[in-house]
């Protein structure tokens, strides 16, 4: 009898303890999510958008276009990496502006862009930024160039508007057949990792995660406190969870871009690959082999076109840095140049073919 009362007791004990434990968990939980929302309402006023932003029927998304239509000319587009925006093109929409008219955006839920209706494979992604160039007034032909999953999305662009778009400019472009899985058809799910990611971020811990991110000097600093700022932000994880999901979609709709006719084409690609900072030879066996198909794939979409170039080395670059640093992304410029160059059959030559 005094057995069962003890266990009665300490039972009762227990569950005052778990449902403290519960209940101090959910308090932390809240505040850190009070937090991040009076956080994000700070940086809102500390960095406002560079451009403008433009309604697309039930959300307003984010446009920076600078540099003076020419008549002669096409506009330049700007499509950025997997969970990158408009600031990572710093560099080269600054070098371009003198010459062509250049536009960066942020796709839906990053950047200064608003959340929208889910827009996470390729063709959608397409669609919505046509119908933000055209709401915004901005008229082709375009010369489009892609950055990483961005070079996948400026491929389906033209399947979609093949008479709209002039040139491409692929550093770095992203290739389907490596995303995919074996049997081509699937790729790695996503799962409990993007669930627990998703957590994170509405409780506000990318944004201290990410707090060391960019801090090499050759980073353009001028726009680092706010990639810091928005690569944290929960909308951005909750885009980037649905490109992840949607990504064996994207993979096939860009493999139906399998014919670029006559249009000016440069492939680049980054040459830094760390393969001798790998001590393990089997890893450094792996990284050699993702190196090579990552050529072949480069040089393949090259091939699409009968005026293709490439994949042409951009040396010291890694994927990142390509774009992200000054020296580095001036190759990009030089390559967009080139590109725009040929649309107006003027025959300039890219430096390093």
């Amino acid at each position: 009898m005094i057995e069962q009362s003890a266990w009665r007791t300490l039972r009762r004990w227990l569950v005052r303890i778990a449902g403290g434990l519960l209940l101090a968990v959910l308090a932390a939980a809240g505040l850190a999510a009070i937090l991040e929302a009076s956080l994000a309402a700070r940086d809102a006023r500390r960095f406002p958008p560079p451009g403008r932003l433009v309604d697309v029927g039930g959300h307003r998304m984010h446009l920076h276009c600078i540099g003076e239509k020419r008549e002669d000319a096409p506009t330049v587009v700007l499509e950025a990496g997997l969970q990158l925006w408009s600031s990572s093109w710093h560099w080269v929409q600054r070098d371009l502006e003198t010459s062509v008219r250049v536009c960066s955006y942020d796709r839906s839920g990053l950047g200064w862009s608003e959340a929208g209706q889910g827009a996470f494979d390729g063709a959608a992604i397409a669609r919505e930024l046509h119908l933000l160039l055209e709401s915004a007034g901005e008229r082709p032909p375009y010369v489009l160039v892609g950055h990483s999953l961005g070079g996948m999305l400026v491929r389906i662009f033209y399947n979609l508007y093949p008479s709209e778009v002039v040139g491409l400019v692929l550093p770095d472009p992203g290739i389907p057949t490596e995303y995919l899985e074996e049997d081509e058809t699937e790729v790695v799910p996503c799962d409990w990792q993007c669930a627990s990611a998703a957590l994170l971020a509405r409780l506000g811990a990318f944004r201290f995660i990410n707090r060391g991110i960019m801090s090499n000097e050759s980073y353009p600093t001028a726009v680092v406190p706010e990639i810091r700022s928005h690569i944290g932000a929960p909308s951005a994880a909750r885009v980037t969870i649905g490109y992840l999901k949607n990504v064996s979609a994207t993979c096939h709709q860009t493999l139906d871009n399998d014919d670029l006719g006559d249009l000016p084409v440069v492939v680049l690609h980054s040459t830094d690959w760390r393969i001798e900072e790998a001590e393990n030879p089997e890893v450094r066996q792996r990284r050699i082999a993702r190196r090579e198909r990552i050529l072949a794939g480069s040089r393949a979409i090259a091939e699409l076109s009968s005026r293709g170039r490439g994949p042409i080395p951009v040396d010291g670059a890694n994927h990142e840095s390509l774009i992200l640093y000054e020296r580095y992304a001036a190759r990009v410029s030089q390559a967009v140049r080139a590109v725009v160059a040929d649309t107006r059959r003027d025959g300039v030559r890219f430096d390093g073919e």
